[in-house]
């Protein structure tokens, strides 16, 4: 688990490569979303990707009247934002402070 989570970002040396990472699980998601019928139209299956991949909407996606294969997928989504917020926001901070 160490090792993948160090290869997302190349072990702190590549901001592009957790940007492309974030990008692409916001757009698996969505797609995720839109195939299954989770979600009726394209834009609101990539605005409820976006929105619990950032882990700001997760309750407001994942209502009591969603059905249990929902709430997995919203589930997954949300642990897979998390792994890559956790690595995604240390590797700017750390680009950004870094004397040169």
């Amino acid at each position: 688990m160490m090792n993948f989570i160090g290869r997302i970002n190349n072990w702190g040396e590549s901001v592009a490569k957790p940007t492309l990472i974030g990008i692409a699980v916001i757009l698996v998601f969505a797609l995720l979303y839109y195939l299954t019928g989770m979600r009726q139209n394209a834009w609101a299956a990539l605005e409820a990707s976006v929105d619990i991949s950032l882990l700001i909407g997760y309750t407001k996606h994942a209502a009591i009247s969603c059905t249990n294969s929902e709430r997995f997928a919203f589930t997954c989504n949300m642990v897979a934002g998390l792994i890559w917020y956790s690595v995604f926001v240390p590797t700017i901070i750390g680009r950004v402070s870094r004397i040169r």
